[in-house]
C-alpha cells in the first residue's frame, strides 16, 4: 500500500512528486467500503504525513 510506504520512507515519493493529502485522500476514495479502523489509520498517516512536510 503507498500509504505506508510513503510512511516508512520518510515520504520520499511524496516530497519528490509534491503529493498533497488531498491527492492521497483521492486515491483512497474506495477504501471508505471497508473497515472503519483502516480508515482511520490512513488518515493518521495522511496527517502524520502533513506535519513532518511529506504531505503538502
Amino acid at each position: 500500500m503507498p500509504v505506508l510506504l510513503n510512511t516508512y520512507s520518510k515520504g520520499t515519493s511524496w516530497r519528490e512528486t509534491q503529493i498533497t493529502a488531498e491527492q492521497v485522500r483521492t486515491t483512497l476514495k474506495g477504501i471508505e467500503k471497508g473497515p472503519k479502523k483502516i480508515q482511520e489509520m490512513l488518515e493518521e498517516l495522511i496527517l502524520q504525513g502533513k506535519e513532518n512536510g511529506s504531505l503538502k
